[in-house]
């Protein structure tokens, strides 16, 4: 089984809103007015935070790679490798919101934008049989990569079918009546005259 060269990271963390007000992206007021809305089982502080507008996800991502010591890793820029790519169906990329970059030396660069998601991440490990540099990358951004990244082959395909399907549908209804010899096409000829 691939190991997780940043799992032992994953494990001892600080508190995200401590690192948040240590990094000057919120107050403790802040977090203390966000806390009151927090319930058992709901939304993390991180999550609550940038839904109430108090930070951004590039401030959440940055926290986050503070908080597990992990590098950031901003995607506007980024385009993986083919060969990354290759090793994650998009399918899997996409339900566990997960990007393969690269591929160096048998360690495969993933991009993720929840590092506590250690299931989705141990699940990519397994599959690819890499082992995993992980990256926090922002959640808004790393969607639209995964999207980019595999151009949405999977509904670009199914877009192909129906267009074949219904093409296919629109020859049959304006194809005149053939005969058994499917290579016989009999057709009128305009001579001009009459």
């Amino acid at each position: 089984m691939a190991a997780l060269r940043s799992l032992d990271k994953l494990q001892a963390r600080r508190r995200i809103g401590d690192v948040l007000v240590e990094m000057g992206s919120v107050t403790t007021a802040q977090i203390d007015e966000v806390m009151k809305l927090s319930q058992p089982g709901g939304p993390r502080l991180g999550t609550l935070l940038v839904k109430q507008g108090v930070i951004t996800q590039a401030q959440l991502a940055a926290g986050l790679s503070v908080q597990f010591d992990l590098d950031y890793l901003d995607l506007e820029n980024i385009v993986p490798t083919t060969e990354a790519l290759a090793c994650l169906p998009e399918n899997i990329a996409k339900d566990q919101v997960v990007l393969p970059i690269s591929i160096d030396k048998n360690i495969l660069t993933l991009a993720v934008y929840d590092p506590l998601n250690v299931i989705n991440i141990q699940t990519v490990s397994r599959m690819t049989k890499f082992e995993l540099n992980v990256k926090v990358s922002q959640e808004d951004q790393l969607k639209k990569a995964i999207e980019t990244a595999y151009g949405g082959k999977s509904d670009r395909l199914a877009n192909m079918v129906k267009e074949l399907t219904k093409d296919s549908s629109k020859q049959k209804a304006a194809t005149p009546a053939q005969s058994s010899n499917p290579s016989v096409v009999l057709t009128e000829k305009n001579t001009g005259s009459g």
